[in-house]
């Protein structure tokens, strides 16, 4: 079967027409031959037009416009308003031929899947039979067959392309993490221009210069952080948005007209407590060196979402220390050290067991000015010497029912150290009833010993 057998024409009504088209290709990939201006210039139209101009603005009332030249000179042109989209799947827009107002029709095209090949449906309602058969008469199941000759043939680049890139030029590089938050929540931070600059590419020490956000399909972002002397910038499109499961887009941390850029691919599953993300990163192979310290950037990029979702159930306190990383690291996770300034003013510290490890515990004793003893239990969850600690901590009780999750991070800065804090509780009521216990004063007073004890020690 050659591709033009592949087009057939079925008339459910007087005023209807349905083109149906089957494509050896995925469907993200002729979504994307459909809806990007850079490929539609490639196949719209039979092979005698040349495209003279290719406007599409993807969204829900946004209009495309295409503008074809014949060789005698000629222009014709076409345009509608898009009424619905739901990539990759389906499309509504509005169709006229510019030369005939008044003769608008409604278009809606589905894209279904199977093994690998994809059916595309465009399912035309005009408004009175008059337009749908002087459509029909003009030549249009001729010039369909061949516009979808050279769709097809583009999109066997395209796959063939991408074929050969994730076979062998390219690897997988996955993060995943739990969110006690609901897939939709998770899915709009990634979306929305005020919290992006919070978390997304941020570094501790970085400071955000520039978000811009065009949250559609083909739309484009770029975010840039100034971090020291460099202006870190980040560059990418949006492929697919599939509200709240799936979002794909491209990604380039060297320059906006990358002709190679990346792919990152988000899924969001929900789950009984939130949601489970799986983040896919597909890279060149010659990066392969890069894999762990790009595994290591987007589980920091996942931190820094769930810090900011969970913003009102946090304590976060930071201070610089004139010590490098690894002594404050070590001060901070040996006994011998840490009880010479563990605690608030007036405080002493007393430790019964310090086992720093995964799994392992550290059992502590708070003698308070006044004579009362605050019985402590810490529970390593996870320890990056000399980066970073994450811990559960709570009373010297098994089950604390108030006990809460705290992430240490300890960052170089030269011969320096930030060192970030941060408490999270299981509500904004346990929160709001710790600072009323005095947890940022008594924080920040601990951390202010720790700055004489390093500083005694120099």
């Amino acid at each position: 079967m050659n591709a033009s057998d592949k087009l057939t024409l079925t008339f459910p009504s007087e005023r209807e027409t349905v083109i149906r088209r089957v494509f050896n290709a995925p469907r993200h990939l002729i979504f994307a031959a459909l809806t990007q201006p850079e490929h539609v210039r490639q196949w719209y139209g039979p092979r005698h037009l040349t495209m003279k101009s290719c406007e599409i603005d993807l969204r829900v009332g946004g209009k495309w416009r295409y503008v074809v030249e014949a060789p005698d000179g000629s222009e014709f042109a076409f345009s509608g308003i898009y009424q619905e989209i739901v990539a990759p799947a389906r499309i509504v827009s509005t169709e006229l031929f510019e030369a005939m107002p008044g003769t608008d029709y409604l278009a809606t095209v589905t894209l279904s899947e199977e093994d690998g090949q994809t059916t595309l449906l465009n399912h035309l309602r005009y408004q009175s039979q008059a337009h749908r058969d002087g459509h029909l008469n003009s030549g249009m199941e001729g010039g369909m067959r061949e516009t979808f000759e050279q769709l097809d043939e583009l999109v066997q680049t395209l796959a063939s392309a991408e074929g050969m890139s994730s076979q062998s030029a390219t690897i997988e590089i996955v993060v995943t993490r739990h969110f006690d938050a609901p897939p939709e929540l998770v899915f709009d931070a990634w979306l929305d221009p005020q919290r992006v600059g919070h978390w997304l590419f941020a570094t501790p020490t970085g400071e955000m210069e520039r978000v811009e956000l065009d949250a559609r399909v083909g739309g484009e972002f770029v975010i840039a952080e100034q971090r020291g002397d460099i202006l870190a910038e980040h560059f990418g499109r949006y492929v697919e948005l599939d509200r709240p499961l799936r979002l794909v887009f491209t990604f380039s941390a060297e320059r906006k007209d990358d002709p190679a850029p990346s792919l990152v691919t988000v899924e969001i599953e929900p789950s009984a407590t939130g949601c489970e993300l799986r983040l896919t990163h597909r890279i060149d192979a010659k990066w392969a060196a890069y894999a762990d310290r790009t595994h290591d950037g987007w589980t920091m990029v996942l931190v820094g979402l769930h810090n900011e979702l969970s913003a009102d159930r946090q304590i976060v306190l930071q201070r610089t220390f004139a010590a490098p990383r690894e002594l404050v690291f070590k001060v901070w996770t040996d006994p011998n050290h840490v009880d010479q300034w563990w605690g608030p003013t007036g405080f002493r510290n007393e430790t019964f067991v310090m086992d720093v490890r995964p799994g392992g515990m550290w059992r502590y004793m708070m003698h308070g000015p006044d004579g009362t003893d605050y019985p402590n239990r810490i529970v390593y969850r996870e320890v990056v010497a000399p980066e970073r600690l994450v811990y559960r901590h709570g009373s010297d009780i098994d089950n604390d029912p108030d006990a809460f999750d705290v992430t240490v991070t300890f960052d170089a800065q030269g011969e320096q150290t930030l060192v970030t804090l941060r408490s999270l509780f299981a509500t904004v009521e346990q929160r709001q009833a710790t600072m009323r216990f005095g947890a940022i004063e008594g924080g920040q007073q601990t951390l202010a010993r720790l700055a004489e004890y390093l500083q005694q020690m120099n």
